[in-house]
């Protein structure tokens, strides 16, 4: 017998059971944008089960650059944190991370979640999953939503927001935008905006280079002759990204002779805002170019292909996927093994270029 409101334990919801959870944790797991395609996702949650219910949200805690989901997800999403070290490598790091989640279940018992609710990528493997419902059901969760294994290649935003379809909740991807910055961060990109002369109200185009996977890079002195191709075009290249980007932001702004490097100076959420005032967004697969998608602003996007292109594609229409293809892909390397990185390598400025004129033809630049 089931109690009212709740699936059987250990298997997702019908259409027929769509409660009115109180108490929801929220799993996720990865980098910026990560986070960023579970906002639509989060955003239906909210909205099915209202403001006075809680939502935890449960993540790996990473020691690298990565930026922490609380940093992108927008106000009044999520009420609260709990957060985990990552595994890392190795069997002591495996076994760290076992301690960890042990400690964490009579924390989370005690919380008596009404559901979990699983966001993390679509790609997890079966073994995982079946860990994941282990995990739920000592922390006495009934009710777990998307535990089940799913045929990867679906975009990721929408194969999220099809975990909780699944489970009843109204979740439709819509038009977007996706992530409203809140005003504070607004009025932070415009300030940051006022403080750099050449941008005031000049159309700019966002630009980033940077990627935590090198499989995933694209050459520096083509990043060179593409924002000057921008620069000449009557766009101001802006260098975007975090920290870590803030030396190679630097030397591409002396190379072009003109522009501004925001990288590392902006929160990620007024980085959001700087992205929605941008006219186009030209990027690696990276959280960055996923945040300019979110935000509205077309994007042209130069992929690797070390994972399924659909897959990671920005939310919404209107971008402009460059890639070249190679009878190595799908190898989800993070440095590529193969000599000369073709699949990168592969991509020339003027395919890069042609995907950026094939977006200015919709958004043409305005005359100043």
């Amino acid at each position: 017998m089931t109690t009212p409101g709740r699936a059987p334990e250990g298997s997702d919801p019908g259409p027929a059971g769509a409660p009115r959870w109180d108490r929801v944790l929220v799993f996720a797991i990865g980098s910026l944008g990560d986070t960023v395609l579970s906002v639509p996702a989060l955003v239906a949650l909210r909205d099915h089960i209202g403001p006075e219910a809680t939502v935890t949200l449960l993540h790996n805690r990473s020691a690298n650059d990565r930026v922490a989901p609380t940093a992108v997800i927008p106000p009044g999403l999520v009420d609260d944190v709990v957060a985990f070290p990552s595994p890392g490598a190795g069997a002591a790091a495996t076994a760290r991370r076992l301690v960890g989640l042990a400690a964490l279940v009579p924390r989370l018992r005690r919380r008596r979640f009404d559901a979990a609710v699983n966001l993390a990528l679509s790609d997890r493997s079966a073994r995982s999953l079946r860990q994941d419902r282990t995990f739920y059901r000592a922390c006495g969760i009934r009710t777990l939503v998307g535990v089940e294994p799913e045929v990867p290649g679906r975009p990721e935003a929408e194969a999220r927001l099809a975990r909780l379809a699944r489970a009843g909740v109204p979740a439709d991807l819509g038009d977007g935008p996706w992530l409203v910055p809140p005003p504070d961060r607004v009025a932070e990109a415009e300030a940051w905006r006022r403080a750099h002369a050449p941008l005031e109200g000049a159309p700019i185009a966002t630009v980033v280079t940077g990627t935590l996977m090198d499989a995933k890079r694209w050459p520096f002195d083509r990043w060179g002759e593409l924002g000057r191709r921008l620069h000449e075009r009557g766009l101001v290249p802006v260098v975007v990204g975090g920290p870590a980007d803030r030396a190679e932001g630097d030397a591409l702004v002396s190379a072009w002779g003109a522009g501004a490097n925001a990288a590392g100076a902006l929160e990620p959420l007024a980085s959001a805002a700087l992205l929605a005032g941008a006219l186009i967004h030209v990027g690696t697969d990276t959280g960055t170019s996923h945040l300019a998608g979110a935000v509205g602003t077309p994007v042209v996007a130069l992929f690797s292909h070390r994972a399924p292109i659909a897959q990671w594609t920005p939310m919404g229409a209107g971008h402009q996927v460059v890639d070249h293809p190679v009878p190595c892909a799908g190898c989800l390397a993070v440095t590529c093994p193969v000599a000369g990185h073709p699949c990168m390598t592969g991509i020339t400025v003027d395919q890069a270029w042609a995907g950026v004129e094939r977006v200015l033809a919709d958004h043409p630049v305005p005359t100043r």
